[in-house]
């Protein structure tokens, strides 16, 4: 079985002392480690999950190549993180134990080492794309056109305050007609469309020559037969969210450079901070089910702490120099500890009838207290079980004790159709940066499909938060 996380292949001649750390799960079952022992030489990922470097721990020899290997046939090791300064090398590895139910690993623990370990404890910035499924159909709903077809939120990975998920717009400053939507976005950067029917794409470079990459494709909107192109090393189509987001990946590395004790929070901190509202008078879309109006998805908004989000955009298109004038004025590690919160729920299950067809639906509140009055939100997770024969029509927003609302899960988000109910179902915001967590949270459960009516049986709330000066 292999694993379904993936790298891109890296490789470095370097040397460098590598530290371990091992978590087993209480079975036993699973294990994430960094690697041990002195690197130098070549150290190479590759795209089939393999790590290969040169080992020098007092019992292989020198010089010896060693391709590095799960202790057993059904424990793949995976490169996870990889950093190169000078004649230095950080990198971590995954020991995945596969079961026969299918494997895990606790993505999560992986995210929490990168953002606490690595950089010297800096902590390495992870930029994810959003994902490519707005448009990919719209058939499920006359809303679908408008709210997506398939939230970013819904995706495993998408919901981890760890990430910066990057949406991606188009030539028109209009979000690129693929580019996912949801309240897990950070910011968006350019990504273009097809480059060739619906708009320019990204222009990056290829394989070299004719005779290779892209240039041997007719859809390629650059290829050897254009005057700039004759020696076929460049395309013209590159698109998706995966072409925005090495961009902001870019852009990050430019604030490093021009300070380079940033931690990765700073970094999040400032392109939030820098981003430029684009597509600004893009409005609600609102419906009425039953007489009573829903709010599927909301217009630009500016919460409590100043900050303008949108679900399409995030805090907005990344503004590179004004990025780079803030990072330079930035005082590093000054947004206070990070800190993970409890879980905060009710102690009894609930039991609320969610009416069908009907924009009111349900909600429920709960009052969180406890938490310092200094704190300041940047994120919050959501986890959510509703009991449904059919989960597509539900629409989950939540809305902060400052009243801004933000919606988690869209109604007739594809990923649900013909699911049954909503599960412990994760789901993060990043609308409410900045605020303050203490107060009266509210959840609103609708559905906007007829038949069998719901139950909303639990949820509860954990906050992601810091001391902003």
């Amino acid at each position: 079985m292999q694993p379904r996380e993936r790298s891109r292949a890296a490789t470095t001649s370097a040397s460098a002392l590598i530290d371990i750390y091992r978590d087993f799960d209480e079975e036993g079952d699973e294990t994430i480690a960094v690697a041990l022992g002195t690197l130098t030489g070549d150290a190479r990922m590759g795209d089939d999950n393999s790590f290969t470097l040169t080992v020098i721990d007092g019992e292989t020899a020198a010089g010896d190549r060693t391709a590095i290997e799960g202790p057993d046939p059904d424990t793949a090791l995976i490169p996870f993180g990889f950093r190169v300064t000078g004649e230095s090398v950080e990198l971590a590895i995954a020991a995945v134990n596969y079961s026969p139910g299918g494997g895990t690993v606790d993505l999560v623990a992986l995210f929490e080492m990168g953002t606490s370990e690595l950089r010297g404890g800096l902590g390495a910035i992870y930029v994810k794309a959003a994902g490519n499924e707005f448009s990919l159909c719209d058939r499920l709903h006359p809303l679908s056109g408008e709210i997506g077809y398939i939230s970013s939120n819904a995706g495993p990975m998408q919901n981890l305050p760890y990430l910066i998920a990057v949406g991606a717009f188009n030539v028109d400053g209009v979000k690129s007609s693929y580019s996912s939507a949801g309240a897990n976005l950070w910011v968006v950067a350019p990504g273009g469309e097809d480059g060739l029917v619906d708009g320019p794409a990204i222009v990056t470079t290829d394989q070299s020559g004719t005779g290779a990459g892209y240039g041997l494709f007719g859809g390629n909107g650059l290829t050897p037969a254009h005057p700039s192109n004759r020696e076929g090393d460049y395309m013209g189509d590159f698109g998706g969210t995966s072409s925005a987001s090495p961009l902001v990946a870019g852009a990050a590395a430019v604030l490093l450079g021009v300070n380079p004790d940033l931690t990765w929070r700073d970094v999040k901190h400032i392109l939030a901070a820098s981003a430029r509202r684009i597509d600004p008078v893009r409005a609600q879309v609102r419906a009425a089910f039953s007489g009573q109006p829903d709010i599927a998805r909301h217009a630009w908004q500016t919460n409590a702490a100043g900050y303008p989000f949108h679900n399409w955009y995030g805090f907005g298109a990344v503004d590179l120099d004004a990025a780079v004038a803030r990072a330079m004025s930035q005082s590093p590690d000054s947004l206070g500890d990070f800190v993970e919160s409890e879980w905060y729920g009710q102690d009894e299950e609930l039991s609320l009838a969610i009416p069908a067809a009907d924009g009111a639906g349900v909600s429920a509140t709960m009052e969180v207290t406890g938490l310092p009055d200094s704190a300041n939100l940047e994120a919050v997770i959501l986890e959510i079980s509703v009991e449904h024969r059919d989960a597509l029509g539900l629409g989950v927003t939540l809305r902060s004790p400052a009243g801004t609302p933000s919606i988690l899960n869209p109604p007739f988000n594809g990923i649900l159709d013909g699911y049954p109910g909503l599960h412990d179902w994760r789901l993060m915001s990043n609308a409410f940066y900045g605020e303050q967590p203490n107060g009266a949270w509210t959840v609103q459960v609708v559905d906007l499909a007829g038949g069998a009516t719901g139950t909303l049986k639990a949820w509860r709330l954990r906050f992601y938060y810091g001391e902003h000066p």
